[in-house]
């Protein structure tokens, strides 16, 4: 006689349970979730390092790359009421920059104080905006605040490819920064005061580095896209501001301001035979995962669910943005911080496929999430660094000091190329041009201007006009007869640093170069 046996109990024989569906599995069981914690926790790591590298960073007194003390000097110029855009000379050559940064630093410099320090304090609050910008855009485009966590993690990922650059003293966290708000404001805004807000920053993004210019179009598109009349409002005012400004500025320094913004640039040889070389090497090797998840946001209704203009204009930002990098990038002499704001939307626009993938529909939606959130993690893995290379050391700070006080025993009137803004730490007030100023002036194609740099310097040199000269590798920059005439006019006194100190106090990015020897009149 066969029995029936209670609910409770089981045979050997009986099958086991099937394993939770995905529908009834706890959160920590699922796969796709385990993956998506695992990004958000990817993406929160990320910005940690992050902040905590520029917590560390802020305060240190030496440059972290070569070229942001003579951005003090530059501002030293503006709190002296003197003009930056100038005939190039010894005195001052000013950088290829619009000046909105320079004259920030200086406004700021009236209440605080001018240093290194606040200078880098306008990147930093600049980049940690630019990553809570970048997690909105996704946040209202799809309301997927993974999405949107995962997009910031991103371009904070990229701090070492683009040069640990996020908290330096120079233009391009500002920069970053402004474009994207200019273009939050013109996407999202609904007002229009929002128009207005637009044009004036999508113009002090110009203002602080040209290729904003280019920058503004899309900008201005997503406007044009949400009401022609609040777009035609922004784009009259921002075109009417952007052309007045250049125009006052020419005619108010004699022409020196196109020259150093527009026209020395456009003249700088260009790297052709590198194109696809630097196309592989960072537009698709480090950011492969942003880059398809991109293009799946252009290719699928993510972005064309809020109508073919706005699909346009993102599709617009996207490509003018990496576009602009990788122009920068090709210029000879160029560096990898130029690629920010072509990462910065590029984190935006992948953020939008990643979300798309999430809302997937069935039968495959767990399987979909999976599978991008797994994608996303090896993104993830590809940027990850190890953030002690972007760390200055307590010996760096030592012998960054002993160099100081090597400069301030130093006779005056003191003429350091190469250095910026160390012969003004170490006493010595006066203000020269920078080698790398006075290289992007010798790599036009204007052979007046370019000689008559060269004999002011040869002149300046033979006369002896400085007690005592700097000598680094900037001065590689400049024509070799320049730092051949030092040699040939001037002694070496001493070196800066002494041979212990050899692996000390060199810049944790850009051009490799510190302050070297010291030379005195023969």
């Amino acid at each position: 006689m066969a029995y029936d046996l209670p609910p409770s109990r089981m045979t050997s024989q009986d099958p086991p349970s099937p394993p939770p569906s995905d529908a009834t599995a706890p959160r920590w069981y699922r796969p796709d979730r385990l993956l998506e914690s695992l990004v958000a926790a990817s993406s929160a790591l990320a910005l940690a390092i992050v902040i905590f590298a520029v917590a560390r960073r802020l305060r240190y007194p030496f440059e972290l790359e070569w070229m942001e003390g003579a951005v003090l000097d530059h501002v030293r110029v503006l709190l002296a009421g003197q003009p930056l855009y100038r005939a190039p000379s010894v005195e001052f050559t000013p950088y290829i920059y619009t000046p909105f940064y320079y004259e920030l630093c200086a406004l700021l410099a009236r209440v605080f104080g001018l240093s290194l320090p606040l200078a880098r304090l306008v990147s930093v609050v600049s980049s940690l905006a630019s990553f809570a910008l970048i997690a909105d855009f996704v946040r209202r485009e799809t309301g997927d605040r993974l999405a949107a966590l995962a997009s910031a993690g991103l371009l904070a990922a990229t701090y070492e490819l683009t040069g640990f650059w996020f908290d330096v003293a120079r233009v391009d966290s500002l920069y970053v920064f402004l474009v994207l708000l200019g273009t939050w404001l013109a996407r999202f805004g609904r007002s229009y005061g929002s128009a207005v807000g637009a044009a004036i920053v999508l113009f002090l993004a110009f203002f602080t580095k040209q290729t904003g210019l280019v920058l503004a179009i899309p900008a201005l598109a997503f406007a044009l896209a949400g009401s022609w009349r609040r777009g035609l409002l922004a784009s009259t005012l921002f075109a009417a501001v952007a052309v007045g400004s250049v125009a006052w500025m020419n005619r108010a320094t004699n022409g020196w301001f196109g020259y150093y913004v527009f026209g020395a640039p456009s003249e700088h040889p260009m790297l052709w035979d590198r194109w696809s070389a630097l196309l592989l090497q960072f537009f698709w090797a480090p950011v492969a995962v942003p880059v398809l998840f991109a293009l799946l946001a252009i290719v699928t209704p993510a972005v064309r669910q809020h109508g073919w203009g706005r699909w346009a204009s993102y599709a617009m930002l996207l490509l003018l943005a990496l576009g602009t990098s990788y122009s920068s990038l090709l210029h000879r002499d160029g560096f990898v911080n130029v690629l920010m704001p072509g990462y910065a939307v590029l984190a935006i626009v992948a953020g939008f496929g990643y979300a798309w993938v999430r809302r997937a529909a069935p039968p495959h939606a767990a399987s979909l999430r999976a599978f991008a959130s797994a994608s996303l993690l090896l993104g993830f893995a590809v940027l990850s660094y190890d953030v002690r290379r972007a760390l200055p050391t307590a010996r760096d700070v030592l012998a960054g000091r002993e160099m100081i006080q090597r400069l301030r025993q130093a006779q005056g009137p003191m003429w350091a190329a190469g250095s910026g803004f160390a012969a003004c730490q170490a006493g010595h007030p006066e203000i020269t041009a920078h080698a790398m100023a006075m290289a992007d002036v010798f790599k036009t194609g204007d052979i007046d201007i370019r000689n008559r740099l060269r004999d002011d310097l040869l002149r300046t040199i033979r006369e002896k006009r400085y007690a005592s000269i700097v000598l680094d590798r900037g001065w590689e920059m400049l024509p070799p007869e320049i730092a051949g005439e030092v040699r040939s006019v001037y002694r070496l006194q001493t070196t800066l640093f002494p041979p212990s100190m050899a692996d000390a106090c060199w810049p944790r990015t850009g051009y490799h170069s510190r302050p070297e020897e010291l030379w005195v009149p023969r």
